[in-house]
C-alpha cells in the first residue's frame, strides 16, 4: 500500500482501487493522475489529479463516486479512512464515529467496533433515541399472555416487528433493562 505524507496530511491506497484513488487520514479522497481509453474518441485521455467531491446519503454519511473499470462504486469516507489507517486485528464489523459527528472522518475519531457496542454507543451519545421507554418494554412483557403482539404494539403505538425485536432481544435497550 502506497503511503504519501503531504502537510501532515497521509495518502494511502484504497484497496482494490491501488493506482487510481487514494484517502488520506483526515478523510479526504483523491483521484490519481492516469491514462484511461476512451472508446469516443478512440485515443487515451489523462485523468488529472484532483481531490474527489463528497456528498452526504440519506444517513448523514458522506459518501464518495469511485470508477474503475467503467463501473461506479459508491462508498462511505469512515469506512475507506479506517480500512486504510486502522488494524482491525478481530474483524470487527463497523466502523464509529468516536464524538457521534458522522461526517468528521478524521482518522482519530474513528474506531472498529461491533454492531452492539457501535448500537450501545448510538445510545449512550443520545444519537439514537429508544423507540419505548423501559416501562413500556416491560408492559410487552407483562402483557404477551393476555394481549397479541399487534394489540400490544398498537397499545404503544408502534410497529407489529418493533415489538417482535424486542422480545427477541434484537434491540438495544432490553440490554440496558436487564442488567439494571
Amino acid at each position: 500500500m502506497t503511503e504519501i505524507k503531504f502537510d501532515n496530511e497521509v495518502w494511502k491506497d484504497i484497496t482494490n482501487f491501488e493506482g487510481i484513488y487514494q484517502v488520506s487520514n483526515k478523510g479526504n479522497v483523491r483521484s490519481l493522475e492516469r491514462y484511461v481509453y476512451c472508446k469516443s474518441k478512440n485515443k487515451p485521455n489523462t485523468i488529472k489529479e484532483c481531490i474527489l467531491k463528497q456528498r452526504l446519503d440519506k444517513y448523514g454519511y458522506l459518501i464518495v463516486n469511485l470508477k474503475k473499470n467503467q463501473k461506479s462504486y459508491i462508498r462511505k469516507i469512515h469506512r475507506l479512512v479506517a480500512e486504510a489507517f486502522i488494524e482491525n486485528k478481530q474483524n470487527l464489523e463497523t466502523v464509529n464515529h468516536i464524538n457521534g459527528i458522522k461526517t468528521d472522518n478524521r482518522v482519530e475519531n474513528l474506531e472498529w467496533l461491533s454492531f452492539g457496542d457501535n448500537a450501545r454507543h448510538r445510545t449512550k451519545k443520545l444519537l439514537v433515541k429508544p423507540k419505548l421507554s423501559k416501562i413500556e418494554v416491560l408492559y410487552i412483557f407483562n402483557n404477551l399472555d393476555k394481549k397479541t403482539k399487534t394489540q400490544i404494539a398498537k397499545d404503544l403505538n408502534v410497529c407489529r416487528n418493533t415489538v417482535l425485536d424486542i422480545i427477541n432481544g434484537k434491540k438495544l435497550y432490553i440490554e440496558e433493562l436487564l442488567c439494571k
